[in-house]
């Protein structure tokens, strides 16, 4: 047993173990609200915008009876997707009535519209949407989100989980946290249980997605068009670059969550951090079998054997990925903003989202881009191999190598 050699600790030191560990469990649990909300859109307001129509260019060299049919079907498949969009966004009330609405029709009307007009990039990009939406079909998920709402109820009430998922992150998140703070209730969400759900449920979809995308913004001249309420939405490669970027890097802190073992349950319970935070100093003395345990259990954590923070088995080549994603997403967010700069001097930005230019009208500077490109090149040496960095007024320095 390795607690007679804690006696010898301070009361504080344990304590702070305990809450560096509580913290990092808080954060593999959190990062379920950010991926999870990717599913859903905050309704700020009460009035909707509807999606009329949706007009895309084509990606690839389409004959004339290609581009009939490719534009046909994506037309069908878009208002289609648009119902759904609008449902679940807007008038979806719980959970259950979510995973009823299922993305399949859309995306099978995607993909055949790929069958008859190959590379057609309105059915690429509707197909890279629809997909992520197939995760509300997802069986671990919907495991996932019935265990939160049977054991939230006293955090969220009636709202439910997809009160989270509609939420903006910096609100749901405390209530997640709030929620896994609990750490008595019968079957609390665990972070295996999480690193399950990105494995099998959210790495695949957004894999998919980012290799649609990718293909999207290989043309120069792609559009889409969104017809909003009377009013044009115009979406391209800036806006496309800088989307797949987050995409590519979201996909890397979710490798991180899910390669690692960052578990730390007993018996998957998480109540043992309240056994050691009400530890006090004169407990040692006569510690109950339940602090023995998580004393025991708080020390063999640290043990040179234990598997805990080391990669788990089959991982290890997606970590090794992790600069080339990294350095991938630095790409094409800069091709994404030199496209909205040269929409600028081309006079080509109707229906932009943002306009860039240095007059009153713009929103965005064309300097302030070009700053942004600057420093995302040099960005890339930190993720190419080891990088000097001074510090203390240049007396000292350290190596870092985040490509290894």
């Amino acid at each position: 047993m390795l607690i007679p050699a804690m006696k010898n600790y301070k009361q504080s030191s344990i304590q702070h173990a305990n809450k560096k560990l509580r913290l990092l469990t808080g954060l593999c649990l959190l990062v379920s609200v950010p991926v999870l909300e990717s599913c859903f859109l905050s309704d700020d307001t009460k009035e909707t915008k509807s999606i009329n129509n949706i007009k895309a260019s084509s990606c690839a060299e389409l004959n004339a009876e290609q581009q009939r049919k490719g534009d046909s079907l994506v037309a069908l498949a878009s208002a289609q997707q648009t119902d759904d969009m609008q449902f679940l966004f807007s008038e979806a009330e719980d959970w259950k009535e979510v995973k009823q609405r299922s993305p399949a029709q859309s995306l099978a009307l995607y993909e055949k519209a790929l069958t008859v007009a190959p590379g057609h990039c309105g059915a690429l990009f509707g197909k890279a949407v629809a997909k992520a939406m197939m995760v509300t079909q997802d069986p671990e998920l919907d495991k996932f989100v019935t265990k939160m709402d049977e054991n939230n109820s006293g955090t969220l009430g009636k709202k439910g989980s997809l009160y989270l998922f509609k939420t903006p992150v910096n609100e749901a998140a405390p209530a997640l946290l709030k929620f896994n703070a609990q750490l008595q209730q019968s079957d609390p969400a665990t972070v295996r249980e999480v690193q399950k759900l990105i494995e099998t449920a959210i790495l695949p979809r957004l894999d998919s997605a980012i290799a649609s995308f990718e293909k999207v913004l290989e043309n120069d001249r792609f559009f889409f068009d969104f017809y909003i309420d009377n009013d044009t939405v115009r979406i391209n490669n800036a806006e496309i670059g800088p989307g797949l970027a987050g995409l590519k890097v979201a996909r890397s802190f979710l490798v991180l969550i899910a390669a690692y073992d960052w578990e730390v349950a007993i018996d998957n319970r998480y109540d043992w951090f309240d056994t050691l935070e009400n530890l006090k100093e004169d407990d040692f003395d006569h510690l109950s079998p339940g602090q023995l345990k998580s004393l025991d259990h708080l020390t063999s954590l640290f043990d040179v054997n234990s598997p805990f923070s080391k990669i788990r088995t089959g991982w290890q080549k997606r970590v090794e990925y992790i600069p080339s994603d990294l350095l991938s997403a630095v790409g094409d967010a800069q091709k994404g903003l030199r496209s909205a700069i040269d929409h600028s001097k081309n006079n080509d930005q109707d229906y932009r989202l943002y306009r860039v230019g240095n007059t009153e009208m713009d929103d965005v500077d064309t300097l302030l881009l070009a700053d942004g490109i600057e420093l995302l090149e040099r960005s890339k040496k930190y993720l190419k191999g080891e990088v000097n960095i001074e510090y203390n007024k240049g007396r000292r320095h350290l190596k870092v190598n985040f490509a290894n």
